[in-house]
């Protein structure tokens, strides 16, 4: 296997990622979201996603993450010169990466599905790292319901009974934000998910006991905790609507407890 491949490719089954040498070891990785080349301009967008990555590997004795997990929109247009575009740049990673669909990159369309699952790979999926499983889910099939919500709806339950089952802590990795302030808020057209689906999920969540939500979408960061769970829409390299620098998040995870920090880019 390709580690510099979107290792959604190769997760049809789960990956293992071996045993913890410690009850509560620590997982640090990247979360990035919405490169979205082509927003404004297609080519700066480009360039700053490729300076981030430069960073993630020059930072990377120093921070040792993981992994980078990229939370949706990887490009405005999804067609194969753009995802190709992605993807090419996203090779220079010295480390594995992991995509979820963002509502740019994925709609109803057949062709748009199709064409996600040639450039990407699989549109939800789990994959481990010692003592923590991260479940990619594919927040479009929540947002606004499809053929294809039902199936993902079972998958979803199952991936978290597993998860349970095999004695997982779990992260849940997505695009569209849950809720942006309280977990009552109004539903919002574009933003959040509508208040029944959402309270459905938020059950899920705390049934389960999940660490933490991680997601984009917004183009501002976002931090909620609800019982005791962390909601975390970073900074991202293609612009953010409260004015915050071009960025990333490195993520540190320590049993339930997640620490975040921002790192810039440097040009």
């Amino acid at each position: 296997m390709n580690r510099k491949r979107p290792l959604a490719l190769f997760a049809a089954a789960t990956l293992a990622g071996g045993c913890a040498a410690s009850p509560d070891p620590q997982l640090t990785f990247v979360q990035m979201t919405d490169s979205q080349f082509g927003f404004y301009d297609y080519e700066a967008e480009l360039n700053r996603y490729r300076q981030a990555v430069e960073l993630i590997n020059a930072d990377g004795e120093n921070a040792a993450p993981n992994f980078m997990i990229m939370c949706g929109d990887m490009v405005n247009v999804p067609n194969e010169k753009n995802n190709a575009d992605f993807v090419k740049a996203s090779e220079a990673l010295d480390i594995p990466y992991y995509l979820v669909p963002g509502n740019h990159d994925y709609n109803a369309k057949r062709e748009i599905i199709d064409l996600y699952h040639k450039s990407f790979g699989r549109d939800y999926y789990t994959f481990d790292r010692g003592r923590y499983r991260i479940i990619v889910t594919n927040t479009n099939l929540w947002k606004s319901p499809q053929a294809e919500t039902a199936e993902f709806d079972r998958w979803f339950s199952e991936a978290l009974q597993n998860a349970k089952d095999d004695g997982k802590l779990i992260i849940v990795a997505g695009h569209c934000p849950i809720f942006l302030k309280t977990a009552d808020e109004p539903d919002d057209q574009y933003y959040n998910l509508p208040r029944a689906k959402r309270a459905e999920i938020l059950k899920l969540f705390k049934d389960y006991s999940v660490v933490a939500y991680l997601g984009g979408h917004s183009h501002t960061r976002i931090d909620n905790t609800w019982e005791g769970i962390r909601f975390l829409h970073p900074e991202n390299t293609c612009t953010n609507f409260d004015n915050r620098p071009f960025g990333y998040r490195l993520i540190f995870v320590q049993g339930r407890t997640v620490y975040d920090s921002f790192v810039p880019l440097k040009r």
